[in-house]
């Protein structure tokens, strides 16, 4: 998982890196992944050479069910209150206060920087928004971003 973090450096073995991945894959599902976990995901799959996971660990948020007025739907919410296996990722759980989640600031900013990521790159990378798909009809842009390291 760090290659995502990391610099470049020969110290790091891609294929290490690449298995390692993998297996984080086969292991932490999504019912398991908390808070800031995806968006970590997400920016090693960029690095790694697999934009297609690294979507995925964006966007597979379909066990949240938000209304019109961003409070979530109240089952999914006593599950998690209630700590059953039903993950708590992007929002911090609180009760007693109407069931409107606050926002989890390390997923978001998290959610933030991977997207920033993806989209501008990291110090090596060859193409602009090496982090999405070349194939799948992306259109990326971005104004203003800087290289990560």
């Amino acid at each position: 998982m760090l290659q995502g973090i990391l610099p470049d450096t020969p110290a790091v073995d891609k294929e290490v890196a690449r298995r390692t991945a993998n297996k984080f894959w086969d292991v932490w599902t999504d019912q398991n992944i908390r808070g800031w976990g995806r968006p970590v995901l997400a920016i090693n799959s960029a690095r790694i050479g697999n934009p297609e996971r690294a979507i995925y660990h964006l966007t597979a948020y379909d066990y949240w069910k938000f209304d019109d007025a961003g409070k979530q739907d109240h089952k999914l919410y006593e599950m998690r209150r209630m700590r059953l296996s039903h993950p708590a990722v992007g929002f911090a759980i609180r009760g007693g206060d109407g069931n409107t989640p606050p926002p989890f600031m390390p997923g978001n900013a998290g959610f933030l920087l991977a997207v920033a990521y993806m989209a501008k790159g990291w110090d090596g990378s060859k193409r602009d928004a090496p982090g999405f798909p070349e194939d799948d009809g992306w259109v990326v842009r971005h104004e203003g971003l800087r290289k990560a390291m």
